[in-house]
């Protein structure tokens, strides 16, 4: 059997051990939850940690430089691995690096 407690009471008075009975256990353990995940917030805040939101707005204005050659990210990645770089084609020998044409550009740098 419930007191008749309701859950205002209940937080005002911080009766822990004690349900309230305006409330079904399905909504208590929501409540518990969301307090659970607010205090986590708080914590990772005290400490330091910058929200997702923050940490987002931060990465966007990082510069793209495929965006800026007008190629995708993974055509990008893979002519940086690769050493095709503006247009140019890297030889790595021994003793120097040549530029060539690069026939994914038809163009030729040196």
């Amino acid at each position: 059997m419930r007191m008749r407690v309701t859950n205002e009471q209940r937080e005002r008075l911080r009766l822990r051990t004690i349900r309230p009975f305006d409330m079904t256990d399905k909504q208590l353990a929501e409540q518990r939850k969301q307090k659970d995940r607010a205090s986590a917030t708080r914590r990772r805040r005290k400490r330091g940690v910058i929200s997702r939101g923050a940490y987002l707005a931060k990465c966007k204005s990082k510069p793209k430089p495929w965006a800026a050659q007008g190629i995708s990210r993974r055509i990008w990645f893979y002519r940086r691995k690769s050493g095709v770089a503006l247009g140019r084609v890297l030889i790595k020998s021994s003793s120097t690096s040549q530029a060539l044409r690069c026939p994914l550009s038809g163009a030729k740098q040196s």
